[in-house]
């Protein structure tokens, strides 16, 4: 896969909250809102970086009607960023703290239902369930947003 380029934007696209996307028309590009912080912004690359990839690959996930699997790759992509490198506790802290932002938002919106299912399943991983042990709070606040999927 050929390096992506990053571009970076001040307007929201979606008035939903966009913090990057990755636009098929365009391969070879991720956009990423403008003023983000380091690891957020290293949350967000590795999201829409992994959009890119399994376009660019033609995995199985994309092109599907549902695109339920191309988010769960995204996601576990941000997980990966997120376990390869050694980050003090509290950026964990703030990781989870916008997993848990991410899934009240995504539930109280039907328009983001599959990228709700897509998180929520990465939430039951063991790999999830291992980098969480040391926030037990956290980590039970996100079982109780997920358990909520089946609702």
């Amino acid at each position: 896969m050929k390096p992506l380029k990053i571009i970076e934007f001040s307007y929201d696209p979606n008035p939903s909250g966009v913090m990057g996307f990755y636009d098929e028309d365009v391969p070879g590009y991720v956009y990423v809102r403008k003023n983000l912080g380091g690891y957020e912004r290293g949350l967000i690359v590795a999201h829409e970086s992994q959009h890119a990839k399994c376009h660019e690959t033609k995995c199985k996930c994309w092109g599907k009607s549902s695109n339920l699997l191309s988010e769960y790759h995204a996601f576990c992509a941000e997980l990966d960023y997120m376990c390869s490198h050694r980050f003090a506790k509290l950026i964990w802290t703030c990781y989870f703290r916008t997993i848990i932002e991410a899934l009240k938002r995504y539930r109280a919106n039907r328009i983001w239902k599959t990228h709700f299912m897509a998180l929520a399943r990465v939430c039951r991983t063991k790999r999830f369930e291992k980098c969480a042990y040391s926030h037990k709070r956290q980590h039970n606040i996100i079982m109780k947003l997920v358990s909520e999927e089946k609702r």
